[in-house]
């Protein structure tokens, strides 16, 4: 069994949700989703029990932003969710890259609350965060398997020790996303340059379905847009978030 920390309290990753107060184009916060990619199984199965399998991206790690705040955190990470039908719990699993307190690291956590009430979470897991630098080439892997007392996932950065969890989750994480998130960002330049890029994206199910990713464009200040292209040879896919 791979480390496991369990604890009550917050976390802003369960808000879907774009808190942005926006005063004039120069002056705004963002709190929540900057850019977001999805595809559900759930909406295109047609047997209840297709299931995702495997997920997993590369990702190098950015430069440091232009402007460095210290109450300022963003994350990027490709994750699985509870299904979009799903209109009473909400739990996620993540791999998450962050930017915090002025350098990057890496951490996996699973968060799991009800929708209706979004900063209020009932079970939260994460790894220790590990120390990366820009430049490091970063693999995040999550697989899934049917258990006796629910669905079985596991999460992990490939090669770097102390940050897998493993856990078995009452709910069957059908939503899958590549996301950059941002809290406390005032200013275009607090998101990375470039660099932005989640490359062989791989999402395999249990009936070889392929996903159809999809942008979901949120009221960004930044004007973050996602660029999905799909290898047709391998369906791997690189999804890029810039501001162009």
């Amino acid at each position: 069994m791979k480390n496991i920390t369990e604890f009550p309290g917050k976390s802003s990753f369960d808000n879907p949700k774009q808190l942005l107060s926006k005063n004039s184009q120069e002056s705004y916060k963002l709190d929540g989703y900057a850019g977001l990619v999805i595809w559900d199984l759930d909406l295109h199965r047609a047997q209840a029990s297709e299931r995702i399998s495997s997920f997993s991206s590369e990702l190098i790690v950015p430069e440091a932003p232009t402007l460095q705040d210290a109450q300022k955190v963003i994350f990027l990470f490709n994750g699985l969710q509870t299904s979009l039908k799903n209109t009473t719990d909400k739990a996620i699993l993540q791999p998450v890259l962050a930017w915090n307190k002025g350098g990057w690291t890496v951490s996996s956590w699973y968060v799991n609350g009800a929708r209706d009430k979004p900063k209020e979470v009932k079970v939260i897991c994460n790894t220790k965060p590990i120390p990366v630098t820009s430049g490091d080439k970063l693999v995040s892997v999550m697989t899934s398997e049917i258990d006796t007392y629910g669905f079985y996932y596991s999460c992990e950065f490939e090669n770097l020790p102390g940050s897998g969890l493993e856990l078995v989750s009452p709910f069957d994480l059908t939503l899958s996303l590549l996301a950059l998130e941002a809290y406390g960002v005032t200013s275009c330049e607090s998101i990375p340059p470039k660099g932005l890029r989640f490359s062989n994206v791989s999402l395999t199910t249990t009936s070889s379905r392929k996903p159809s990713w999809e942008e979901k464009t949120p009221p960004s200040g930044c004007k973050v847009f996602a660029h999905i292209s799909t290898d047709t040879d391998t369906d791997n896919t690189e999804v890029t978030f810039s501001s162009n």
